[in-house]
């Protein structure tokens, strides 16, 4: 391991210098005949470096390529950028100031284009909720709060005047809560409180097309959440008012409604804990299937898969409790997730759909669980932070292709028993990102090509301490 000696191979963003300057708080949002004069690839994230508060930082991978691409809050505050997403040539994302609150923010890449969007609500009050926005139609829908209406439907496209709310769903102060959006069959599908509490909704980005597509439980709300695309179907997890909170289905037509895939629980308790275990376990379509955790009452929660008419329960990995999968990350065709065993260790699991039937292998044989957590794909492999030992907190960067060779450490950045706990991984252009402790200069930004020698520190951001990267974002 060593310091980063040269930049990586990937495009460089398109700015000099770090800028220290606070935002302009007086105006209502961007400049629209601003220029555009950066390059937005690269990897985004908040960090702090000891004379300026959490900022929003890039990097291209080199260490003279990770700056301080803008000081938003100002003196003695912190913007916390986060919840990033990629629109066209710009990345949006929410920030906070003291005296804005928490907004929508913009930037090409450079310190010039990044930019307060829009102050949707005036004072420091919080106005962009984007920790479940989609992008659709080239521009990124989310739920943002207003003083006339409330939280409502809106979408931006990076500019004040392109930024505006489609719908006002729920008439009064509180606003429709709009959560949950996905892209299906050409239209934008979300929940929201529509006058019987939250159901399914469906817009084509503009009022008279904004509508609820069916009411599934009349008496006090459904509230679907983690919608999910299936072929030509939309799955999902909701509550009828009798048999707790199911999976079901729409083909997003309002003529057809919704209907219940199964009641896995049969009865009134809930089929699905939510968040289980860490990070939890957000559902996924794995090779024309819908893979999802859940208790049934019996088994306690595991692995589940649907094709949308049915459901089967995969295996019991803990018959003396609940399994609690999470984190399931595909890698090279193969979907692996972290588990308990009957002893509760928690350890690496893999699906083996080759046999006639599925069953779930265990990655890791060791006597004891590794705490496998930051599962990440990357060219084939599937890396992830872990324990030597399952005792210790020695956390690591470890790989597996998912083979008989079992696990492999990739660097041990912190010798010793702490270990240098990696975090917030991402993949981009072909480089694993993450922040780790190296014992050293504290938790920084940290690179790796699956090699130890290639596992390296991107930059010493804070000098003075921890610069702590979070959250990493991608742009390629």
């Amino acid at each position: 391991m060593r310091n980063l000696p040269s930049p990586l191979t990937l495009a460089f963003i398109g700015f000099s210098g770090v800028v220290l300057t606070a935002c302009d708080s007086s105006g209502g949002g961007v400049d629209e005949g601003a220029d555009r004069r950066g390059d937005v690839a690269g990897v985004y994230f908040s960090a702090k470096n000891g004379q300026v508060g959490d900022e929003l930082w890039t990097s291209d991978g080199s260490e003279g390529g990770t700056r301080l691409l803008r000081n938003i809050a100002g003196s003695g505050a912190n913007s916390e950028a986060g919840a990033f997403h990629r629109v066209g040539d710009l990345v949006l994302f929410a920030a906070e100031t003291p005296a804005q609150g928490r907004e929508l923010w913009r930037t090409d890449g450079s310190e010039a284009g990044t930019q307060l969007v829009k102050d949707i609500l005036p004072g420091a009050g919080d106005g962009v909720e984007l920790s479940e926005a989609a992008v659709f139609n080239g521009a990124l829908y989310f739920a943002a709060r207003d003083s006339a209406t409330g939280e409502e439907l809106w979408r931006s496209d990076g500019t004040r005047d392109g930024t505006q709310r489609v719908a006002d769903i729920q008439s009064g102060a509180d606003g429709s809560r709009p959560e949950g959006f996905t892209v299906f069959d050409g239209l934008l599908y979300f929940s929201a409180e529509g006058g019987a509490g939250g159901e399914l909704w469906r817009s084509d980005g503009t009022a008279a097309g904004t509508e609820r597509v069916t009411d599934i439980n009349p008496s006090g709300g459904a509230f679907p959440t983690q919608l999910t695309v299936l072929g030509d179907q939309l799955l999902f997890f909701a509550r009828d008012g009798n048999t707790g909170k199911e999976l079901w289905r729409s083909d997003g037509d309002p003529a057809s409604g919704a209907s219940r895939v199964a009641d896995i629980d049969n009865g009134a308790d809930d089929a699905t804990p939510g968040v289980a275990c860490g990070p939890g376990f957000d559902p996924l379509v794995f090779q024309g299937a819908f893979y999802f955790n859940a208790n049934d009452g019996n088994a306690g929660v595991e692995l589940w898969r649907s094709d949308g008419n049915s459901v089967e329960r995969i295996t019991d990995i803990n018959s003396s409790g609940n399994s609690l999968p999470c984190e399931p990350t595909v890698a090279a065709g193969t979907l692996y997730f972290v588990a308990q065993d009957d002893q509760f260790n928690e350890d690496l699991y893999r699906l083996d759909t080759a046999a006639a039937a599925t069953t779930v292998v265990q990655v890791n044989t060791s006597a004891s669980g590794i705490l496998p957590s930051a599962l990440t794909a990357l060219g084939g492999d599937v890396y992830f932070s872990a324990r030597a030992d399952g005792g210790n907190f020695n956390d690591e960067l470890w790989r597996t292709d998912g083979l008989g060779s079992g696990i492999t450490k990739v660097a041990e950045i912190r010798p010793g028993d702490d270990g240098s706990q990696p975090r917030g991984m991402i993949a981009s252009g072909g480089t694993l990102y993450f922040g780790a402790n190296d014992g050293v200069t504290g938790v920084e930004l940290w690179r790796s090509d699956g090699t130890e020698a290639g596992t390296e520190r991107v930059k010493d951001i804070n000098p003075s301490g921890d610069s702590d990267p979070t959250p990493l974002f991608a742009t390629q």
